[in-house]
């Protein structure tokens, strides 16, 4: 079942390491409220992610299907990924607080009522929740700008500065006009615990992570039929 956690893995973890980001310019205005504002009157779009292999994870490509806003949102994710040579494909629904797995890509789902699952998804889709929160100082800077699949979007770095003292660095696209997103380029951090004859000890491990936005209004676009147990 680990498998089937790669979607929220990937989109939850964006934490204090570094990403290089070749800045042109400081005290940049932050995007963030106007593509706050944005994203809450979007009603369906799409987002491809990519991320580097990390502790037992292996490299992974997801595709999430997003309809709705706010609490009405429903999230499909379909995962591909490759352990022992062989291509492994899953699949995650999340409607409300309900989570639903699958390995493979036939047969029924698995769910179940989880919350905090649910919110790991939801909110890790969000870059404002990527990039903004408690205890995290961030700035901007302007960085050239960059076209991703149809539109012109202005580019920010960005530094994240934590109360622990640590600093990360990340890449972002807003469309220009609109203030959607379009491209978030950074990077996943694990700290995991190692223990031996000298005791136990933090382990950092890093992988690069990028998601791109699309689709914005698409009306093609839909989540199949969840089958369920």
């Amino acid at each position: 079942m680990k498998a089937l956690m790669i979607g929220a893995l990937c989109v939850s973890l964006l934490g204090p390491t570094a990403a290089r980001a070749a800045s042109t310019g400081t005290g940049t205005a932050s995007p963030i409220p106007a593509m706050r504002k944005a994203l809450a009157g979007a009603t369906r779009y799409q987002l491809a992610l990519s991320q580097g292999a990390i502790a037992d994870v292996p490299p992974t490509q997801s595709t999430a299907t997003v309809l709705g806003t706010g609490k009405a949102a429903q999230v499909y994710l379909a995962i591909v990924f490759t352990a022992k040579g062989k291509t492994i494909r899953a699949q995650e629904y999340v409607a409300g607080a309900k989570v639903c797995r699958r390995l493979g890509t036939t047969g029924r789902f698995s769910c179940a009522h989880s919350p905090s699952e649910a919110a790991k998804v939801t909110q890790g889709l969000d870059p404002t929740a990527l990039l903004i929160r408690p205890g995290v100082a961030v700035t901007f800077a302007a960085v050239p700008r960059k076209i991703v699949g149809d539109h012109k979007c202005d580019g920010y770095g960005v530094v994240s500065r934590f109360n622990t003292g640590e600093t990360s660095t990340s890449l972002l696209y807003v469309a220009h006009g609109s203030s959607l997103p379009c491209e978030l380029d950074g990077t996943i951090r694990l700290t995991l615990s190692e223990t031996d004859r000298n005791g136990t000890r933090a382990k950092v491990q890093t992988a690069p992570l990028r998601i791109v936005w699309s689709h914005f209004g698409d009306p093609s676009l839909i989540i199949p039929a969840i089958p369920t147990r």
